[in-house]
């Protein structure tokens, strides 16, 4: 897919798809990534004997069979693969295929299903660990200093939130319509796909910078139009606290 994505990209047609919604090629490339892989399951460590083999193929790498295989000093999956793999050279070569199995430390169908799950539930944990730790520190430095950032819209389904992308962090977060910003006037037209908002500017105190000028306190009720590529700009600040872990929050600047 991301090679595919990269050949896409480079084509007039999708130069003139970008300048069409106001966007440069490479954060369009970013975008139809994130639209193309949300949907997919995350790849996941099996026991061959537990799944047909029909069911056995990675989809986003486009291969029928794969493993991972290079790195045993980091990687306990690897380790298993090189394992199996020894008693499969060993029995190849002529040697006793079940004591091949057992000398190279091989387990069991039902062990190895247990250690695949296990392996699942550790990398998604490391994971989700590595992502919130880079929030964590981005939100400790918008906790002193919240910042205006552009954002696209990549996806909403009603009038209670939407996602948006934000290319200058590549970060991508949820603004609460309903939770954050109460006062707004909201119209959600379910058969175009399009929010819209209707609030005052919200004003920004001295220790918010804003690259746009377009930002400001008033009293007149301002119209924002919200659908899937457009832009718009929103406030970058620290979210949590009081008990609750401290988080990036993206938030509109109607209020």
């Amino acid at each position: 897919i991301h090679e595919s994505l990269q050949a896409l990209l480079v084509t007039e047609q999708a130069r003139r798809a970008a300048r069409s919604i106001g966007l440069d090629v490479q954060t369009l490339f970013e975008l139809m990534q994130i639209l193309a892989t949300e949907p997919m399951q995350l790849a996941m460590y099996f026991n061959t004997g537990d799944h047909e083999e029909s069911d056995w193929r990675h989809f986003a790498l486009a291969f029928d069979h794969y493993t991972h295989f290079t790195s045993p000093i980091r990687r306990y999956p690897d380790i298993i693969v090189h394992r199996l793999l020894s008693a499969s050279l060993d029995a190849h070569s002529g040697k006793d295929p079940a004591e091949s199995f057992k000398l190279h430390g091989n387990k069991d169908t039902d062990i190895l299903s247990d250690i695949a799950a296990h392996c699942n539930d550790c990398k998604l944990a490391a994971k989700n660990a590595q992502e919130a730790s880079a929030r964590l520190f981005l939100a400790f430095i918008l906790r002193e200093k919240p910042r205006v950032a552009k954002a696209i819209v990549v996806a909403l389904n009603g009038d209670k939130f939407f996602e948006v992308y934000i290319p200058e962090y590549g970060l991508q977060r949820r603004v609460n319509v309903e939770n954050d910003h109460p006062g707004l006037k909201v119209t959600w037209d379910e058969e175009e796909g399009i929010l819209e908002l209707v609030g005052k500017p919200r004003p920004l105190s001295n220790d918010q910078e804003a690259p746009c000028n377009e930002v400001c306190g008033g009293s007149v009720e301002t119209a924002l139009v919200v659908k899937v590529f457009a832009s718009l700009d929103i406030l970058l600040c620290c979210g949590g606290g009081k008990g609750k872990p401290l988080d990036v929050k993206a938030e509109l600047l109607l209020e």
